[in-house]
């Protein structure tokens, strides 16, 4: 048996009339707030042009809310995208300086370059050493004695470990000078 597929299913329904059930409820809370506008005027806590100005801002807020549509986005989608932009960080773009401000930058030989990162990785080294044998030698409560004796060992160590350790037997002695 055939069923009848919707058509247009992102279309609210209409509850009464042309309003649908959102459209209904901002009408109905702003009529409720303008009709407690009303009563306070005719018992004598507001004057009439306090009770009209009031009158006219609900009034005017709920037909915004109600029926306020801007590229697919009603009154309320709008007021919480303005609040987000306003509220988010901006970004920067880049601008270029003038020749004469900016700084020249610095230059270094590729010598000294491959220098200072083999430094850096040697001192990366060291301290990685320095961890693993403090790990592995105390079980993580070292006095200052048995941590000068572990950095005295890792400053003997070669720094390329692969040109250092040429053969089996060289690898051996290795591990009997540490056990």
């Amino acid at each position: 048996m055939p069923t009848k597929i919707p058509q247009n299913v992102e279309r609210e329904d209409r509850i009464v009339g042309p309003l649908t059930l959102k459209q209904l409820l901002w009408v109905l809370g702003g009529a409720g707030v303008i009709v407690g506008i009303i009563r306070y005027w005719t018992t004598g806590y507001l004057y009439a042009w306090e009770a009209l100005i009031l009158g006219l801002v609900v009034g005017s807020l709920t037909l915004l809310f109600a029926f306020f549509k801007y590229n697919e986005l009603n009154f309320l989608g709008l007021l919480s995208s303005l609040a987000r932009f306003f509220l988010s960080p901006k970004q920067l773009l880049w601008q270029k300086l003038p020749q004469e401000e900016a700084e020249p930058p610095l230059v270094l030989p590729k010598r000294a370059k491959k220098a200072t990162l083999k430094k850096e990785r040697v001192g990366e080294l060291k301290s990685d050493l320095e961890r693993l044998s403090h790990i592995l030698d105390s079980g993580g409560a070292v006095t200052q004695e048995e941590e000068k004796e572990v950095a005295d060992r890792i400053a003997a160590l070669p720094v390329k470990a692969s040109s250092a350790i040429e053969r089996k037997e060289d690898l051996e002695d290795i591990f009997e000078k540490v056990s």
